[in-house]
């Protein structure tokens, strides 16, 4: 494996590979975090937004090291994995707009009771047509697959111990070796949790489209 990790660094510290890899892990976090904003079912959510903010600053401290084992998993998936929210953001695009399944009961404001009326062409009561129930459910399945995508490559990076390496910023406690000691966690448990992170989005937007098709069935029939 040394002459493959050489070939990731550049022979020393973060270059060649290693550095493109970086920006592009970087560039999918922010592509993700953009995404969340524009939906407005999903910005309420404060703990999504602020855990993929996090995962992405991690990364401008992940040791090369790593970002080795990071990249041996995902280096075949980096240029679909960096489209993902561009491809779920043209798929929201053909659908009803999603209203946040902020209660379990009926629609509460103004704007949603105006929408949930029958015959409502937008809003709440677009969500119960049936004719476009296949294509809301093909949605729903690549979403699920995007998640499950995620999840497993988060189950490909080995669970190892990793010392972090010279001249590593000390703010990379989570993935340095020592560091990570004390705190019980291995490095590698960050890059898993990093995968994990973006496999909510998909996942999330999933049980938002699922609810609104049900609030829709019950108040729109």
């Amino acid at each position: 494996m040394q002459s493959d990790y050489v070939y990731f660094t550049g022979g020393e510290g973060c270059n060649a590979h290693c550095a493109g890899f970086r920006a592009s892990l970087r560039n999918t976090f922010n592509n993700f975090s953009a995404l969340v904003d524009e939906v407005p079912a999903l910005s309420g959510n404060g703990n999504l937004k602020a855990n993929i903010q996090r995962m992405s600053n991690l990364i401008d401290y992940m040791p090369p090291r790593a970002l080795y084992l990071m990249w041996q998993a995902t280096s075949s998936r980096v240029a679909e994995m960096e489209s993902m929210a561009d491809e779920i953001r043209q798929a929201l695009d053909t659908l009803p707009p999603l209203m946040r399944p902020s209660t379990l009961g009926a629609p509460q404001t103004s704007a949603d009771t105006r929408n949930a009326g029958s015959g409502s062409g937008s809003g709440l009561c677009a969500w119960s047509d049936q004719d476009d129930k296949p294509y809301v459910e093909l949605i729903q399945a690549r979403l699920e697959q995007l998640g499950w995508t995620f999840e497993k490559l988060a189950g490909i990076i080995p669970d190892l111990m990793v010392r972090g390496e010279a001249g590593v910023s000390a703010g990379a406690a989570v993935t340095n070796g020592e560091a990570s000691a004390a705190v019980g966690m291995k490095p590698s448990d960050s890059m898993k949790i990093s995968l994990k992170v973006l496999a909510a989005v998909p996942q999330e937007i999933n049980w938002i489209i699922r609810i609104n098709m049900l609030r829709a069935k019950v108040y729109c029939s």
